[in-house]
């Protein structure tokens, strides 16, 4: 792949990247329009973005990528082609949105990606490459009036259409407007978003549990239809729309559809609890509201597995002030509070314990 590397050295290649994210709390509530609480990692994916002027412009455009995980990989692709089930396919996605949201003739391309943020870890390595790759054509194509926001918006586009993934707007969100040190509060049906300063007498910490999981084909598409499938019973657009006083309706519902409306809705009341608790520095309230969430994914959502709820567990045993998994479930990462200070004493024990476990 060296040959290719060394072609980056023009004055005319780009460079962009766009960080993983973690959600403090509010679990699987962005696909029904609610709210969340995510915030940027320092692991990012990296992008660097060449125009190829010896190949087509437009239809017949000519995509040669590389990453540096796959050392001897040079994959050419046709920009407008259909997806390949291959990790290409969201830089092709990305693409595909940006030229026919903006009608572009898109020039064939040479990019090379390098990241650190994890993969399999519910810490949205895709989200990140989406971002960053549709970041890559606003700088190189010049086209100023795309903003952050319309980055996540094309972003999600991209892996609802493209990829085939159902999710919803958080993790696009969270890398391409969210900032560091802060956490994203943000209403997926509005957009509008408040940036929150996380406490740094605290560690916040993301813990890889060392159990991957795919969610393209599976548990992440049924949980989708199972929330579009009460708010049929319920007759209402999303599950949004209702609070915390509709909990007597949803109790009539069959234990499926009952178990999957009464998270989202009891999760978005966390959210906005959560939000205000961080906002007065009440980090006890937040911490009950982040164990809650936890359990609500293992009783009524049934996303979390005996491993990373024996981690939470033992967590909160060796010191942490809370703890919960995080992202799209089963395995994936966990989100720890603990007083700064702690960290070491904390670790020293809960790696002992569980040795798949890593630190991120």
């Amino acid at each position: 792949m060296m040959n290719f590397q060394e072609q980056f050295k023009s004055d005319k290649c780009i460079q962009v990247s766009a960080p993983g994210r973690a959600n403090l709390i509010g679990e699987h509530t962005d696909y029904n329009n609610g709210f969340v609480f995510p915030f940027p990692l320092k692991h990012t994916v990296n992008l660097s973005i060449l125009q190829d002027d010896d190949n087509p412009v437009g239809k017949d455009a000519i995509l040669t990528l590389a990453s540096t995980m796959f050392p001897e990989e040079v994959t050419e692709r046709k920009i407008f082609e259909e997806k390949k089930n291959h990790w290409t396919d969201y830089i092709i996605g990305s693409i595909q949105v940006v030229a026919k949201k903006y009608d572009l003739q898109i020039p064939s391309l040479k990019i090379i990606v390098d990241s650190n943020v994890p993969t399999g870890a519910g810490v949205s390595s895709s989200a990140a490459l989406e971002v960053v790759t549709i970041r890559g054509i606003v700088k190189l194509l010049n086209l100023t009036d795309i903003s952050d926001v319309d980055i996540a918006i094309l972003a999600r586009q991209a892996e609802n259409e493209y990829v085939g993934m159902p999710c919803g707007i958080m993790d696009q969100f969270a890398s391409s407007v969210g900032k560091q040190n802060y956490g994203v509060f943000l209403d997926c049906k509005t957009l509008d978003y408040v940036n929150v300063h996380l406490n740094e007498d605290y560690e916040w910490l993301v813990m890889k549990s060392g159990i991957t999981h795919a969610l393209v084909d599976g548990e992440y598409a049924k949980r989708v239809a199972q929330c579009a499938s009460a708010c049929k019973m319920l007759n209402v657009e999303s599950l949004r729309d209702l609070t915390m006083k509709d909990l007597p309706r949803i109790e009539k519902l069959p234990e499926l559809e009952q178990k999957r409306a009464r998270h989202i809705v009891t999760e978005n009341y966390r959210v906005i609890s959560a939000v205000d608790a961080l906002k007065n520095d009440d980090i006890q309230a937040l911490s009950q509201l982040m164990l809650a969430s936890h359990e609500s994914q293992k009783v009524d959502y049934e996303i979390t597995i005996p491993e990373t709820d024996a981690m939470v567990k033992d967590a909160m045993k060796f010191g942490a002030l809370s703890a919960r998994q995080t992202g799209g479930g089963f395995g994936g990462s966990l989100i720890i509070i603990l007083k700064k200070g702690t960290r070491d004493k904390w670790w020293s024990q809960m790696s002992k314990a569980h040795p798949t476990a890593e630190l991120i």
